[in-house]
């Protein structure tokens, strides 16, 4: 139990994450000192924690952004999914940047992604796991062939 000098730890943090080291490289899949190179990794931050067991009963991960309210956007939330840690950072990182870039909204309703590749459903929150800032929260969608 938190005291009221010192806030609660948050529980179930996902630890066993080998992104101990910042790629810049594994983000933006170039350096961040040339011209038009994703920046977001300096503006927002991601926290990953464990969700729970899938359907398969493998390890789902969870995670949302922290740092877009500022930016007037919505945090991203990703739903409990059996979807590897590098590949959440490097889609909420992307989705950031095209946001940002943009000045677009993800919309309560609509989906982000490819066909017959990873697609998220868009859901919002008024306050999310993460945050207790409005969130669009995205739901793996089945792949669809």
């Amino acid at each position: 139990r938190a005291s009221e000098s010192q806030p609660a730890r948050p529980v179930n943090v996902y630890k066993d994450l080998t992104l101990t080291r910042f790629d810049s490289d594994t983000v933006s899949g170039q350096a961040l000192s040339q011209p038009g190179a994703n920046a977001v990794p300096f503006w927002v931050r991601l926290e990953f924690a464990k969700g729970s067991p899938g359907s398969t009963g493998g390890q789902t991960l969870t995670a949302g952004t922290l740092g877009l309210r500022i930016f007037g956007l919505r945090e991203l939330e990703y739903a409990p999914a059996t979807l590897e840690a590098r590949f959440i950072m490097q889609h909420a990182f992307s989705v950031s940047e095209y946001l940002l870039r943009s000045g677009k909204r993800l919309g309560d309703g609509e989906t982000i992604g490819v066909d017959g590749q990873a697609r998220f459903a868009i859901a919002h929150a008024d306050n999310g796991e993460f945050s207790p800032f409005p969130v669009a929260r995205l739901s793996l969608l089945p792949k669809t062939q």
